[in-house]
């Protein structure tokens, strides 16, 4: 649950199930993450081990657990560049390590999570790599990684920009 004062908490349904608490007691608290700003998304990976969480400051914050036993969590990365408030985040059910978010600057966006060193121990210090795969920004369609191969029907410029950015070798008059 993300609140408007930038918390997050984490409930363990399961255990307060077990215990035999009462629909007004919904869980057990196990642990509390601050954020620095409202949150307005939230999604917890299907894995388990992380929390993507969107905010009103226009950033995307990615929290890893780090250890099970304690239940355990820090943020490992913040993610900005967005025009607006962020509106929603999901995590990709079948591709691991990847998700997406919608911002209130008319943006969809995927993501991929590279964790760590070596995909272990992942912390603060170690850092972890999130990185822009594709989306939508204010109604261009923009890509990353991507080879484009017989474009036709671009002007001299585009096609330009298209070579100088990568996308393409080259491309004929």
């Amino acid at each position: 649950m993300g609140t408007a004062a930038g918390s997050i908490h984490l409930w363990d349904v399961a255990q307060s199930v077990a215990e035999g608490e009462t629909e007004e007691e919904p869980g057990v608290l196990v642990q509390l993450l601050e954020s620095p700003q409202e949150i307005s998304a939230l999604a917890y990976s299907p894995c388990g081990t992380w929390i993507a969480s969107g905010s009103i400051d226009k950033t995307v914050r990615l929290w890893h657990r780090q250890s099970e036993e304690e239940n355990t969590w820090s943020c490992v990365s913040v993610v900005r560049g967005f025009f607006g408030c962020i509106l929603d985040v999901i995590w990709n059910p079948v591709v691991p390590m990847e998700f997406a978010t919608a911002c209130k600057d008319g943006s969809v966006r995927v993501w991929g999570v590279s964790p760590g060193v070596g995909g272990k121990n992942v912390s603060k210090e170690e850092g972890v790599e999130v990185q822009y795969l594709w989306g939508t920004d204010l109604g261009i369609l923009c890509a990353a990684d991507m080879k484009l191969d017989g474009v036709e029907g671009l002007d001299l410029m585009n096609r330009k920009l298209l070579v100088q950015r990568g996308a393409v070798e080259v491309l004929e008059a």
